[in-house]
Order: structure tokens, then sequence, then C-alpha cells
């Protein structure tokens, strides 16, 4: 018995050549290609795979807190997906790497339970494309590096740690101590990059915030 597969594709943070062989090969075997309706996780994959001949699927998930209107997304998202790998492979796009606060494994979660398979391809995250854009490391020797998502409930404490600090979609606003150095839209159209001698504005959602 043949057990068809969506594979969960990790496109990077923005710049097409970020995406891995693997990545665009995947992208290139699969007819079916799925992808937030948005349009950006598919336009960037449009740069780097002929995506012409291929069926789109695009996929509504609100932005929004709630946890009943995510869940009602993420069910829909996977009954679409479960049609189509009744009768053959799909690929679904996402931003970054999709084991970083990805909206795929909600997905996946309900593929799997429906006797599907999956694969997930490994991309480029945010943090170390906005490291490598501000040409500095996010970690050497033997620091640790802590990821906090903006807004988080235990931020504050999260960073007051002797660490090397990633604040995911949101710039840090907080007196703290530390180099600050923040990224926004890397790899996108209207990038910028700030510094610790920067006074770093009130960002928008493509941003990370670096602390060291």
């Amino acid at each position: 018995m043949i057990i068809l597969k969506l594979y969960g594709v990790s496109i990077g943070p923005g710049d097409a050549e970020l995406l891995t062989l693997k990545a665009v090969k995947t992208l290139e075997k699969c007819r079916v290609i799925a992808a937030p309706d948005d349009g950006l996780a598919l336009s960037i994959a449009g740069r780097a795979v002929d995506l012409s001949g291929k069926e789109i699927v695009k996929l509504a998930f609100p932005m929004t807190n709630a946890r009943e209107k995510l869940s009602k997304s993420h069910e829909k998202a996977a009954e679409t997906l479960s049609e189509i790998l009744k009768t053959e492979d799909a690929a679904f796009v996402c931003l970054g790497d999709i084991s970083v606060y990805s909206t795929f494994h909600y997905i996946s979660d309900y593929v799997k339970n429906r006797g599907f398979s999956v694969e997930v391809i490994a991309g480029v995250t945010s943090f170390c494309a906005a490291a490598a854009a501000l040409g500095i490391p996010l970690v050497s020797g033997k620091q640790p590096l802590v990821i906090i998502p903006a807004g988080c409930e235990n931020e504050k404490e999260l960073l007051s740690l002797n660490a090397t600090r990633v604040v995911m979609k949101g710039v840090c606003e907080q007196n703290i101590s530390g180099e600050k150095y923040a990224a926004e839209n890397v790899g996108l159209d209207g990038e910028r990059l700030f510094y610790p001698e920067d006074e770093i504005p009130k960002t928008g959602y493509f941003t990370c915030t670096i602390i060291k």
C-alpha cells in the first residue's frame, strides 16, 4: 500500500536564494503546492522554482490569538490537504524554518491522524538570517541562546538571562542590559537593520531583536 505524503517545505525568511536544494527539489516534484493565502511564502518560492503548471491551493489562516478560530482554520486546511493526499503528494510552503513557531505542525497532526505521511524540509530561520545581515555572531564559545516570542508570559524573566536573547516578531522595548540589534523584513523589500548606536523605532511583524 502506497501512503501519500505531505511535505512541509521551509523556504527561509525572504531571500529566495536561501531555499535549500532539498526544498527546491521537493517543490519541483510536487504538482500541488499549498500556501497561506497572504501570498508571501508562495511569492518567495516562485522566485526559486517555476510554479507554472502547478496546482496552487491557498489556505486561509486568520491573524488572531483566538484559539477556537485558529483551530478551525487548521482543521479546515488539513481537510483540504487530506482530500488532495487521497490521490497524490502535496507540498505546503512556510516562511522561515517549520520547527520555529510555524502553523504547519498543527496541520500535520491532523493529516497524520488521517493516515497520511508527513515529511519536513528544514530551512533558514529569520534570526540566523538577521544575524548574517547584521554581520554579527549569534553566539560563540559556550554562550547560551534564548529564543523569545514577543509578548510571551515570562518575557521579562527571559530577557534578564545572561545569554544572547532573540525576540521574535517584535522589538524589545524594555530597558535591559546588552547590545541591542534589530532586523526588519530580512531578505524582503523594505529590509532595515539597526545597530546598538541606532534608535530602534516601533517596527512591523517581520522583525526580530537580538540582544547580546
